[in-house]
């Protein structure tokens, strides 16, 4: 099966929980043979726009990018240059199914269109429920959204 995989970030080049789960569950998918593709930023030191890095093929759909601007938030104007960067798995390699990583959300929406045109299911690794007041601390005026 060719899966790829939407997230803004992936281990090891950032730390977290979530990037952790992203690399660990590609790689083990890739040992049992399936054809793992993460769709992320640039990350590596490489040059290429694409890299192997444990049998995962990691293919940076936008520049390397901080996740979180002078406050400690996550960056809405680097996360709307992500979500508009998922568009470009119009042109990607085939793949059986997407998994779309929930935060930051923005990506969804490309995430979607795309799959709807290619024909593609569309899964979502959901890793966190967060009740409205913490969205609006978090997401400001587009918490709604």
């Amino acid at each position: 099966m060719k899966i790829a995989v939407l997230c803004d970030a992936i281990y090891p080049y950032t730390q977290g929980g979530r990037e952790m789960l992203h690399f660990q569950r590609a790689t083990r998918l890739a040992r049992r043979g399936h054809s793992v593709r993460v769709h992320t930023a640039h990350w590596w030191p490489e040059a290429e726009r694409e890299v192997v890095r444990d049998g995962v093929v990691l293919q940076a759909i936008t520049g390397a990018m901080t996740l979180y601007d002078a406050r400690g938030r996550r960056s809405r104007r680097r996360s709307g240059r992500f979500g508009l960067s998922a568009f470009r798995l119009l042109w990607s390699p085939a793949f059986d199914v997407l998994d779309v990583d929930q935060y930051p959300f923005t990506h969804f929406f490309a995430a979607r269109l795309v799959c709807s045109l290619r024909r593609r299911p569309m899964t979502a690794t959901w890793h966190e429920v967060w009740d409205a007041a913490t969205w609006r601390r978090r997401a400001g005026w587009l918490a709604p959204l």
